[in-house]
């Protein structure tokens, strides 16, 4: 019930159409660091973090449909 809030809360902060993309996207970018924490010994980063988010969200922008393209890669744009 909390995550679900959560998540309510963060769709209404985003504003955007596509704030679930960007949930998954996220949480993969959240859990590839860890990753590299655990595996790798490398220490994570918020920009670190920020840029492969980055990356990956082009690739889903790649994927999406036409309609959300310009929005996506607007936001992506803004982002920082």
């Amino acid at each position: 019930m909390i995550l679900l809030t959560h998540l309510i809360n963060f769709k209404n902060q985003l504003g955007i159409p596509f704030f679930m993309e960007v949930s998954i996207v996220m949480s993969w970018c959240i859990w590839m660091q860890w990753n590299d924490q655990i595996f790798k010994g490398i220490q994570p980063s918020q920009s670190s973090c920020l840029l492969h988010f980055k990356k990956e969200f082009d690739l889903v922008i790649l994927r999406a449909k036409a309609r959300y393209k310009d929005s996506m890669s607007s936001w992506l744009r803004n982002l920082l």
